[in-house]
This record gives structure tokens, C-alpha cells and sequence, in this order.
């Protein structure tokens, strides 16, 4: 790792907590989905489309959102957020990897300063059982979130360790639901399959 790199992965861990807070903190008027829809990728092994069979999973999720689009200050309630910044080596690959996935969405970009991820936390955990893989990509935008990707399954940031504290195989995880296709925009947001 070169010096500059180095410098940058230090500051960037000093801002972590202070990011996080600072947002956290404020009141949250809207949560603006900007990609309602699933894309999937064989290159980068990524998919977030759904079974086709209804299931309880899906029925919470969808629960989840639209209570969260009603009321956006759930969404603090039942959700975790952490920063995406590079930290570490590692943390340059996932955040390429990230870029890709979001620029499945007719090339969107985004900024890598003002990135977030957010996972369930204990109180979701309490109120709806364990899940596994939800994550939320978003930018925080003055008291707007704008939410860039719906992970379904920990594949766009993947963890390293499944649920076991095994080593996590992506194409495995991928594998097991790339014949899955049922959109996002049906099961959620109740509208036709529509891909640009």
C-alpha cells in the first residue's frame, strides 16, 4: 500500500463515527428509492430479484419499506448504518465492485464520500425474526435519503463469513438464486416488470 493510500484509509477512519452520528441525528423527511427495480449480473455475481413464490421474507421486507416510505424515521428505528469509505485495502475492491453494480442502473454514479450502508439492527431482529442479507446503499441528501441499491442477499458488499463464521463463497451464494426472477418492482412497489 502506497503512502497516499495509506493517508487516505487513516483519515478515513477517523471520520467514520462522526459521519455516522452526525446523520444520524437528523430527522429524515423523505426516503426517495431512485432504483425501484432488480437488475442481476453473471460477471459480477450479483442479482436482487426474488423467488417467484411469495414468501414470508418477502412479505417483511415489503412490509418494511413501504412502513418506512410512510414514516421515514422507522427506518432509523430498525436499521444500522455504516459508512463505506476505504478503510482498508480491501475496502477499494468492494467499493469498485459497488460502482459496477450501481452502474447496472443505465450507468448511474455515485459519490464515494457520501455513500452508506445500512442493515437491520436488534429492534428489526426483535420485531420481524434474523435476516441474513438486507442491506440499503444510499446517500444521505440534506433530510432526503436517496437510496442507489436494495441488496436482498449480501452480494454487493459481500461480508466474507456466512452464517456459520464460514468462509463466504459468492459465486456459491449467487448460484443459489440466479433463477430467481421476480422484480423488486413487483413484490415491493406492486408495479409491472418494467426494465429500461
Amino acid at each position: 500500500m502506497n503512502l497516499q493510500n495509506q493517508k487516505k484509509y487513516n483519515h478515513n477512519k477517523l471520520k467514520y463515527h462522526s459521519n455516522i452520528k452526525k446523520y444520524f441525528d437528523k430527522p429524515i423527511s423523505n426516503i426517495i428509492f431512485v432504483h425501484n427495480y432488480s437488475v442481476k449480473t453473471e460477471q459480477l455475481k450479483f442479482t436482487n430479484f426474488f423467488q417467484i413464490k411469495v414468501h414470508s421474507r418477502s412479505n417483511i421486507i415489503k412490509e418494511v419499506i413501504q412502513n418506512c416510505i410512510s414514516n421515514p424515521e422507522i427506518f432509523k428505528k430498525y436499521f444500522a448504518g455504516t459508512e463505506i469509505s476505504l478503510k482498508t485495502k480491501e475496502d477499494e475492491y468492494k467499493i469498485n465492485r459497488l460502482h459496477q453494480i450501481i452502474a447496472l442502473y443505465n450507468n448511474f454514479q455515485v459519490n464515494d464520500n457520501n455513500l452508506f450502508k445500512y442493515i437491520p439492527n436488534s429492534l428489526y431482529v426483535k420485531k420481524y425474526g434474523r435476516e441474513r442479507g438486507l442491506q440499503f446503499v444510499f446517500e444521505h441528501k440534506n433530510d432526503k435519503l436517496l437510496v442507489y441499491l436494495i441488496d436482498l442477499y449480501h452480494l454487493a458488499i459481500p461480508s466474507g463469513k456466512d452464517e456459520k463464521g464460514e468462509r463466504q463463497s459468492l459465486s456459491y451464494e449467487y448460484d443459489k438464486r440466479k433463477k430467481y426472477h421476480k422484480g423488486i418492482e413487483e413484490v415491493i412497489f406492486d408495479k409491472e416488470t418494467s426494465k429500461p
